[in-house]
């Protein structure tokens, strides 16, 4: 029998901690945490994808058994095969999780209270004292999120334009600095004056390795309506992909509604590819183009998958886009799901917010079951015949869009494509671009391993 690795160990020991404060100490002792379905699974996608712990098929369904609350049998023995016989009792715990044959025993137990005697009143106290995660962010987080709301809320105006005088007032930018700073430096290449198409380019100044390394083409988030690549925060969250990716960032401004609706955008993020595979010397030598990721955020992430459904039906020349990052992709539809109706007022993606937002995007007449919004749903594109890239998708439990993004990611892979699934069930929309947020540098490191890991399988 295997006993699991110590990473495992606490990791998993770890994630359920988060979930039930009772959890301090894990021993093999003598019952399972019975734990919802739901919560479980959020463990092991978190321990999968979350910290990069491989968990295989065998290995996945020896945790599933952990939320049904199953009993060790006295006479299972666990731990590895060399070590002394350790039974499924109280006196002969240590501090560990082992994997048997067929079930993974946690202990959750403060008390040590001996199985035999206490086994219904413990099982049934787990079972209801679970908590449901909580929404705990610093000062500095809240502040910035009532901002950003608050000054997008005021330039959207009632007849469904944007107050850009407003806007533009208050979105600082930060102009391109040719001289490295960090470790990065950057640019600004136009690809359409005539409707301010272009995009910023961030270096790594530091390069190791061969000297050859990753495109990553980026859209911004922002409702298709706000913000662009030289906006303070996207401009330092590109700095920082670039940086601890150790890629060429390719970050685009596309043209923003209501006054431009769809599909400008898409077009936009198509041209960008485009004019890359036509135009490589815009990019520093060291920029392999046959390793492209495409990447987005909310709006961005929509935008992203648009982009990719496009060039695998069009195909390119020396752009070849083996990868993509969809961080918190906004989607929607009629339905109101369970996440949008707990979440209504959100910061920055609330109901009213996002219902405004599709309206001024979308085509006159239509609703938000149309395939740009509801890309998974009744009138969702068919990807079965096509060379879409390996995707790893970001969710938030705090996000009303993330019952969208699940559906979005499990419609991948009913379509036959690789996607992963990385769930951060305490975190709002947008939390990565906070740099406050420990969250925020562990995306960044997910991406960066998503990345690598998916180049090894190019070899």
């Amino acid at each position: 029998m295997a006993r699991l690795a110590e990473a495992e160990k606490d990791l998993f020991a770890r994630e359920l901690g988060k979930r039930v404060p009772e959890a301090k100490v894990i021993k093999a002792q003598d019952y399972v945490l019975n734990i919802h379905e739901e919560e479980f699974n959020q463990v092991v996608r978190q321990m999968t994808f979350f910290y990069n712990v491989p968990i295989n098929e065998g290995r996945f369904d020896i945790l599933k058994n952990v939320h049904k609350g199953e009993l060790i049998p006295n006479d299972v023995v666990l731990g590895d095969d060399d070590d002394d016989n350790v039974h499924g009792n109280a006196t002969n715990s240590g501090e560990d999780i082992y994997a048997g044959d067929d079930k993974l025993f946690v202990v959750v137990d403060d008390n040590n209270n001996d199985f035999h005697s206490h086994k219904e009143s413990n099982q049934t106290t787990m079972t209801s004292q679970i908590p449901k995660p909580k929404l705990s962010l610093p000062l500095r987080t809240r502040v910035a999120l009532f901002f950003l709301s608050a000054v997008t809320d005021f330039s959207r105006r009632s007849d469904g334009t944007v107050n850009r005088g407003f806007m533009n007032l208050l979105d600082y930018k930060s102009p391109s600095k040719a001289k490295s700073v960090k470790g990065v430096s950057t640019k600004d290449v136009t690809v359409d004056a005539n409707r301010n198409l272009w995009f910023r380019v961030f270096t790594p100044t530091a390069s190791s390795g061969d000297g050859v390394v990753p495109v990553f083409i980026f859209f911004h988030g922002g409702g298709f309506a706000f913000l662009s690549p030289d906006s303070y925060g996207y401009d330092a969250v590109c700095r920082r992909f670039c940086r601890q990716i150790n890629a060429i960032v390719v970050s685009v401004n596309y043209r923003r509604t209501p006054e431009h609706r769809f599909p400008s955008q898409y077009d936009d993020g198509e041209d960008v590819l485009k004019f890359l595979d036509d135009n490589p010397a815009v990019l520093p030598e060291k920029a392999d183009l046959s390793k492209c990721f495409l990447a987005g955020d909310s709006a961005g992430g929509n935008l992203a998958h648009q982009v990719a459904v496009r060039v695998a039906k069009s195909g390119l020349r020396k752009v070849r886009v083996v990868g993509l990052v969809s961080i918190q992709p906004w989607f929607g539809g009629e339905e109101r799901t369970a996440a949008e109706v707990k979440f209504k007022g959100a910061p920055l993606v609330s109901t009213s917010r996002t219902d405004w937002l599709w309206k001024a995007f979308l085509p006159e007449g239509s609703d938000r079951d149309h395939w740009a919004v509801n890309v998974s749903g009744a009138n969702s594109e068919d990807l079965t015949g096509l060379d879409y890239p390996d995707t790893l998708v970001f969710v938030g439990g705090f996000d009303p869009l993330q019952d969208w993004q699940r559906r979005y990611y499990e419609w991948l892979r009913k379509s036959g494509k690789k996607a992963q699934l990385i769930e951060y069930p305490t975190m709002i929309h947008a939390f990565y671009i906070f740099p406050e947020l420990p969250e925020a540098s562990q995306l960044i490191s997910q991406v960066k391993d998503f990345i690598t890991n998916r180049i090894s399988d190019l070899k």
